[in-house]
């Protein structure tokens, strides 16, 4: 198996390109190391790298299958359209502050079904504006 892994390994630029294709822009990365793991715990050999060579088909249907994995999970996350946003700025002449402050509830009302750990990497990049990925 490792050996198989290594030989798709060679390839690494050319999954990356092929998932950016798809749609995946800044999480391609992401995207074919899940593929990845995912080969190494469900691949065989022979269907991976037969005679030395990747089988092209069959990673551009693992990575394929992986996005569609993560855009589905990503789909699962509530959101917050900017359009409520921008009602909330030009509703009634209302100043700034008082948007912003139903804007800051509004992300809390979303924020409540989050995990600790999503609400506090959420906070720190709102606050600071650094991410930690």
């Amino acid at each position: 198996m490792n050996e198989a892994l290594l030989i798709l390994s060679k390839y690494h630029n050319d999954w990356i390109a092929m998932v950016d294709s798809m749609g995946a822009g800044y999480i391609s990365e992401d995207i074919v190391q899940d593929a990845y793991l995912r080969i190494h715990k469900y691949g065989k050999p022979e269907k991976i790298a037969p005679n030395g060579k990747p089988n092209k088909v069959y990673m551009f249907v693992v990575l394929l299958n992986t996005y569609k994995t993560h855009d589905k999970k990503e789909a699962r996350i509530p959101t917050c359209s900017m359009s409520e946003v921008k009602e909330l700025r030009h509703q009634d002449n209302l100043e700034w502050k008082e948007a912003q402050y139903k804007f800051d509830k509004l992300i809390e009302k979303y924020q409540q079904d989050w995990h600790w750990y999503d609400k506090m990497l959420f906070n720190y990049y709102k606050d600071s504006g650094k991410s930690l990925r």
